[in-house]
C-alpha cells in the first residue's frame, strides 16, 4: 500500500494487474478513501479464475442525488452518464447496432418520451409497433 499525498507517477506504456488465484478479484480502487471512490474489479469465480464479470463502482458517503455519477467523456464532450436515475445521454446521441437487431425489453412498464413529445421510429423493413389500453 503506498500512502501519502505525493503522486505515484508510472512512466512505463502497461500497467498490469494480475492474481492467479481462485477467487482473486482483482481490482483497481480510486478516491480519497474506500467511502469516496470509484472501482473496477474483475469478479472470479468463487472456487477458479474464471472472468464472469467486470463490476464498475462508485462510492460516496454522501447522501446527495447523483453523487458518484459516472460520466463518459470523449473527445472533450460528456456524451453519456449513469447516475441515480438511470442512463443519460448528451443532445443529439444515438443508439445503433452495426449488425443484426437490436431489442429492448422490460419487465415492467416502460415509457419512451422526448423533450418535444415526438417519438419517431425508423426502419428499413418491416417494423411492429404494438400498442394495448
Amino acid at each position: 500500500m503506498i500512502s501519502g499525498t505525493a503522486a505515484v507517477n508510472i512512466t512505463a506504456g502497461d500497467l498490469t494487474l494480475y492474481d492467479d488465484n481462485n477467487a482473486a478479484d482483482v481490482s483497481l480502487k480510486m478516491g480519497t478513501a474506500a467511502a469516496e471512490s470509484f472501482s473496477i474489479t474483475v469478479d472470479n469465480g468463487g472456487s477458479n479464475k474464471t472472468a464472469e464479470k467486470v463490476i464498475f463502482a462508485t462510492a460516496t458517503a454522501s447522501g446527495t442525488a447523483n453523487h458518484g455519477q459516472m460520466t463518459f467523456n470523449v473527445d472533450g464532450t460528456d456524451v453519456l452518464s449513469i447516475d441515480d436515475d438511470g442512463i443519460g445521454m448528451g443532445a443529439a446521441r444515438t443508439i445503433e447496432t452495426t449488425s443484426g437487431a437490436m431489442t429492448l425489453t422490460s419487465a415492467a412498464a416502460a415509457t419512451w418520451s422526448t423533450a418535444a413529445g415526438a417519438l419517431t421510429l425508423t426502419s428499413a423493413a418491416a417494423a411492429t409497433w404494438s400498442t394495448s389500453a
